[in-house]
């Protein structure tokens, strides 16, 4: 299966595709670990360090899992909340809530099984969509978002995209506009 890894940060009304802003490195890390589809969903971590500033409301990240198998025209997709925590090095945790776990297991073998019979069939797309919100003044233009992967069995975080200025996120006008948290 060719599956796309592609991470879609909503802030407000501005987005911005991460797909040119990926590391390689990571990416070819998490596709040597079986991938997405065989990843174990309760041990998936993004982590996120933040500016200043900026902060994302609790339920305000969700990922997407969609995927098509071209030679039958089957679909199928489902949205999974992310649950977010602090960690002691200032960095947001973001894990798959415990009660999507299980439906998402059951996504990733559907998948799996469409990939054993039309791997050149079959088309997917992992899509993370986060909302934020501003604190106090709101983040400074000049400021950045970092966002790492935990890639099993090492739980050191890798970099998946580094330093997005925050003004490739958000215009002035979206940073006006930012709800406050």
């Amino acid at each position: 299966m060719r599956i796309a890894v592609l991470l879609t940060a909503l802030v407000s009304l501005a987005a911005i595709s991460g797909c040119n802003i990926l590391d390689d490195s990571t990416l070819a890390r998490i596709e040597a670990t079986g991938g997405p589809l065989n990843a174990d969903p309760a041990k998936i971590e993004i982590l996120v360090e933040l500016p200043p500033g900026l902060g994302i409301p609790e339920g305000a990240a969700v990922m997407n899992v969609q995927a098509v198998r071209t030679d039958t025209g089957a679909r199928n997709s489902g949205s999974y909340i992310l649950e977010q925590s602090a960690r002691s090095d200032g960095l947001r945790r973001f894990r798959v809530a415990p009660e999507d776990v299980d439906r998402l297991r059951g996504q990733q073998a559907l998948l799996r099984e469409w990939e054993g019979e039309a791997p050149d069939n079959t088309d997917g797309a992992l899509t993370v969509d986060v909302s934020g919100c501003s604190i106090g003044a709101g983040p400074q233009p000049t400021a950045s978002v970092s966002i790492f992967a935990v890639v099993l069995p090492n739980p050191t975080p890798r970099p998946l995209a580094r330093a997005i200025p925050v003004s490739s996120i958000l215009d002035a006008a979206d940073q006006e506009n930012l709800p406050s948290c």
